[in-house]
């Protein structure tokens, strides 16, 4: 008899600590989800900013702050979306992925199309991971 209580004791046991320990892996898998989720919209946005940003330096001299005027009415100059480029690099240190960084370095100090495509790239595979034959002249003559 008192093997059997012992037995059912350790029974309960062992399935209030599964339940917690069940419990506690839960919680930290959707964690991580979520947090994961949340760094890759914070990447989608400030990667469509800083796309759009660098477009508008390549096409300054045509079109101006056309397209970004009702978005980011303080940017006039092309120096300030040169700066604004640069702000959005140091910030990114935090998110990108080295190659990210190192290609919207790259473009800051060329400012041509290669560069813009070969950063462009990069944050695509930083955002899906897709890997691409896409050369850096491809855009050359249709965005001009």
């Amino acid at each position: 008899m008192n093997i059997s209580i012992e037995l059912f004791l350790s029974f309960l046991t062992a399935i209030g600590l599964g339940s917690i320990l069940g419990a506690y892996f839960q919680y930290r898998f959707q964690y991580k989800k979520d947090l994961k989720n949340e760094e890759y919209e914070w990447k989608r946005k400030r990667y469509a900013a800083i796309i759009i940003q660098m477009l508008t330096v390549l096409q300054f001299e045509k079109h101006g702050t056309r397209f970004v005027k009702d978005h980011r009415p303080d940017l006039n100059t092309l120096e300030d979306f040169i700066d604004e480029i640069k702000s959005e690099l140091l910030h990114g240190i935090i998110f990108a992925n080295d190659e990210v960084i190192y290609t919207i370095t790259n473009f800051i100090k060329n400012r041509d199309y290669n560069s813009y495509t070969k950063a462009v790239v990069a944050m695509r595979k930083d955002l899906w991971g897709k890997k691409t034959k896409i050369k850096e002249e491809i855009f050359k003559d249709i965005i001009q």
